[in-house]
């Protein structure tokens, strides 16, 4: 008689995972490996298949001993399906592995806080100003932020922050990284600094004089502002006039009421600089000097009568003429002979 002794194997394969580098829960890096390891305790193992199943990707094959690599694979959630076959084709059910593999650096940006002016690519900023920087990142936290000035050394970002008190330009370098590694580009963010605020001048249309610490006008002046900046440029100029309320100016204007004005004037450029208040003192003159004449005799006699009536001098009798104003005083006096 002969004997035949065989085993009988209804048992397929079980298979486990390991997972090697940075990940965070289940999200993995680049650098992420995962190795597959079968087991047959009879007639042993004949082929492990796997399969990464993603929206935009998908990857199938024999696993033989190499690790599965994340680093060729795009961003994005996956499903990593997988089963081994024993010699007598026992097949192992699937198993799955989901996992989100995550390349992409956080979002990061700066933002100024507080005073600034954009004209053309020129960002201007107030010693007041405060520099920020943003970053987020949707699977993982932010790792840090580095940023540095000028030419310095990268140092941690801690929360936001004010430029030296130094007139003129100034860059800022910074980027982020994620827990996973992913860094972002280097950014960079010039600002100009305005430490300086505008100089603004009262002035005069029309008939007017100074005379001392007054300027006298007549209602026919027009009285404008004017106002120059050599940073960021002029925002506006207010002004108030005795104890009225502030005002913006717009336009030049004119005061028609006889009087004294007492002006406070000032401007604000772009960065909110304002410039130490100015005052003057406006006069407004409606009315004529008041003309006087005098003769060098008292004349030889009358002619005519009632409104006709007229004084007759001596020949070669001299006229003198005089003026009074009360406010500006008297620039000419002007006549003529003959009617």
């Amino acid at each position: 008689d002969k004997n035949i002794n065989f085993i009988v194997d209804l048992t397929p394969p079980e298979t486990s995972y390991m997972v090697d580098g940075l990940r965070v829960k289940n999200v993995f890096s680049k650098n992420v490996t995962i190795g597959l390891q079968s087991q047959d305790a009879s007639s042993k193992v004949k082929k492990l298949y796997f399969n990464f199943d993603s929206p935009d990707y998908e990857a199938k094959g024999i696993y033989k001993s190499s690790r599965l690599s994340m680093k060729k694979l795009p961003d994005g959630p996956y499903t990593l399906s997988y089963y081994a076959v024993d010699n007598v084709e026992n097949k192992e059910e699937t198993k799955e592995v989901e996992f989100y593999l995550d390349r992409t650096p956080p979002e990061f940006d700066a933002e100024i806080i507080g005073d600034q002016h954009v004209r053309g690519d020129k960002i201007f900023v107030s010693q007041r100003s405060k520099v920020n920087i943003n970053a987020k990142d949707d699977q993982v936290a932010v790792k840090k932020i580095i940023w540095k000035y000028k030419k310095g050394k990268f140092k941690n970002f801690g929360g936001s922050f004010s430029l030296p008190k130094v007139l003129g330009k100034h860059e800022i370098t910074y980027k982020a990284v994620d827990e996973l590694n992913n860094w972002t580009r280097t950014k960079r963010i010039s600002l100009i600094l305005d430490l300086l605020p505008p100089f603004v001048e009262q002035k005069f249309e029309g008939p007017y004089i100074p005379v001392f610490e007054k300027v006298f006008i007549s209602k026919k002046t027009r009285i404008n502002f004017e106002a120059r900046d050599i940073g960021s440029g002029v925002q506006e100029i207010r002004y108030k006039i005795n104890d009225s309320n502030e005002k913006v100016f717009k336009s030049p204007f004119k005061l028609t009421n006889e009087g004294v004005y007492n002006f406070t004037f000032f401007s604000i450029d772009n960065v909110n600089n304002p410039q130490t208040p100015n005052m003057s003192k406006v006069v407004v003159d409606n009315t004529p000097p008041e003309i006087f004449h005098h003769f060098s005799n008292t004349g030889l006699g009358k002619k005519g009568a009632g409104e006709k009536e007229l004084t007759v001098y001596f020949p070669g009798s001299r006229l003198f003429l005089a003026a009074s104003d009360k406010k500006s005083g008297t620039r000419t006096i002007s006549y003529k002979l003959g009617g």
